[in-house]
């Protein structure tokens, strides 16, 4: 996992391909109008990939489908989550 915490880097990391997923509180640029978003808490976080990507289509998402993947980013108000979880 690669912890990034510039918001634009998850987003054209996603658009090229380089990553299947980012959790973010980001919105991407107006102009990434390509990339599927979905809330997933009440504090504006989104789960994000690319609209092409096969996981897109499906009306939920479990965990076992998510293991499978690369995740790439995780950006948190400013905050990094390192590969073991801590937040910082």
């Amino acid at each position: 996992m690669a912890i990034d915490t510039v918001p634009q880097n998850h987003f054209t990391a996603l658009e090229n391909g380089d990553v299947h997923f980012v959790i973010s509180t980001a919105q991407p640029d107006y102009r990434q109008q390509n990339l599927y978003r979905v809330p997933i808490s009440e504090h504006d976080f989104r789960f994000l990939m690319s609209a092409t990507h096969p996981l897109a289509d499906e009306e939920e998402l479990n965990v076992a489908d998510l293991l499978k993947a690369r995740f790439a980013d995780f950006y948190l108000w400013g905050h990094s989550l390192s590969a073991s979880g801590a937040y910082s």
